[in-house]
């Protein structure tokens, strides 16, 4: 496992300033990230924070048990609105650092279905150092995932000199981590990545929030005519309904019998 380096911060306060160049520096630096990690954070983003705070604080109380959790729904439905606005922003300047024509901008693609959840890893024995969260890909456009205390475990596959790396996910504060979906690996027929991830076991208590940022499931996935042009096409049109419930039929089955399910299911 890699300490001595971290997936890219990137500040989004330019994308507001007058002028063209810090815009395009902001841009450059999220396609960077995106093809070369899959994964970055972001801080000075809109996400209301004291929703998070007050989320956190209630999670915290003895009554809260391990995994997902119930919530109070009005202040859920309001994240939810909050997280769904950022992250369709995100799918905007995503569309901008694709330099996609108007008609193939990402945010057209789609109708917008969404999913949170609240988590809690209880602390682990000492001694202990192997995963609470097995390693996986997310089946959606982008995730959004704050990391509410200051315990490490979430990382992600990174491949450094030829070969492949756990990267421990720094929390940062006021930070988002962001990362690739399969959805938008489809969409730049592979040019962003959707990579592994992880959450491995920690001293402490961590609490996190996910908000994963789905087209609904009537909704055709296929690589864009703008990433085809010039390239054969590296995956089959599919549902993006019949692909997520692929991946939960496949979890159903016992360990001798399942075959996991990624997006290279649809590779051509």
């Amino acid at each position: 496992m890699a300490e001595d380096f971290s997936i890219p911060l990137i500040d989004l306060a330019p994308l507001h300033q007058a002028g063209n160049a810090p815009r395009v520096e902001v841009l450059e630096k999220i396609s960077k990230a995106c093809e070369e990690w899959g994964f970055f954070q972001v801080i000075n983003h809109d996400l209301d924070l004291k929703l998070l705070s007050s989320l956190f604080q209630k999670k915290r109380k003895p009554r809260w048990k391990p995994a997902i959790h119930p919530w109070d729904m009005p202040t859920a439905e309001n994240l939810i609105l909050e997280a769904r606005k950022t992250a369709s922003f995100l799918v905007k300047i995503m569309s901008e650092s694709l330099g996609l024509p108007n008609e193939q901008r990402l945010e057209n693609l789609y109708k917008a279905g969404d999913a949170l959840i609240m988590l809690k890893y209880p602390a682990c024995p000492e001694g202990y150092e192997g995963p609470v969260l097995a390693k996986h890909r997310d089946g959606d456009i982008l995730t959004i995932v704050a990391q509410l205390n200051n315990a490490q475990g979430l990382e992600v596959l990174h491949e450094k000199d030829q070969q492949e790396i756990w990267v421990p996910v720094k929390p940062v504060e006021n930070a988002l981590v962001i990362n690739v979906g399969d959805v938008l690996q489809v969409w730049s027929n592979g040019r962003y990545k959707s990579v592994l991830h992880r959450v491995s076991g920690s001293q402490m208590d961590r609490y996190s929030f996910a908000y994963f940022h789905m087209p609904v499931p009537t909704t055709q996935i296929s690589p864009l005519d703008a990433f085809t042009a010039h390239e054969i096409p590296k995956y089959r049109p599919f549902m993006h309904g019949e692909y997520l419930q692929l991946r939960y039929e496949n979890k159903k089955l016992d360990s001798k019998n399942a075959k996991e399910i990624t997006i290279d299911y649809y590779a051509m």
